[in-house]
């Protein structure tokens, strides 16, 4: 997911004709995010991992929301408002930051982080 969100910001940046499929990206890797920390919350009965790691998540996909709206933000006013491209780098990271509380939530549970 970073790695995508980092993509998306540098179509949004330089290469316009790439926002849509660095968007498919970010996207996807969201997805990918959310069905991985639904399967990994059944390895443990405990409500307090389990919420954390939830939260933890829910906060990426928000995350991700703002910075996709940011990104098609920066899209309509290319290179013309640098309020968008500070909103838009602003968003990438609190995604970013939103991740490593998602890493840090998946390191307490069973096995922890292989």
């Amino acid at each position: 997911l970073a790695e995508s969100s980092a993509q998306l910001v540098s179509a949004c940046n330089s290469n316009p004709e790439e926002i849509s499929a660095a968007t498919r990206s970010t996207l996807g890797s969201a997805m990918s995010l959310l069905g991985n920390a639904k399967g990994a919350s059944r390895l443990t009965d405990n409500k307090v991992i389990n919420n954390n790691l939830t939260e933890a998540v829910e906060a990426v996909a928000d995350s991700t929301n703002k910075l996709l709206k940011a990104a098609k933000q920066q899209r309509h006013d290319m290179f013309q408002d640098h309020k968008a491209q500070s909103k838009l780098s602003a968003a990438t990271s609190d995604v970013v930051r939103k991740i490593s509380v998602v890493v840090d939530a998946a390191s307490d549970m069973p096995g922890g982080l292989l």
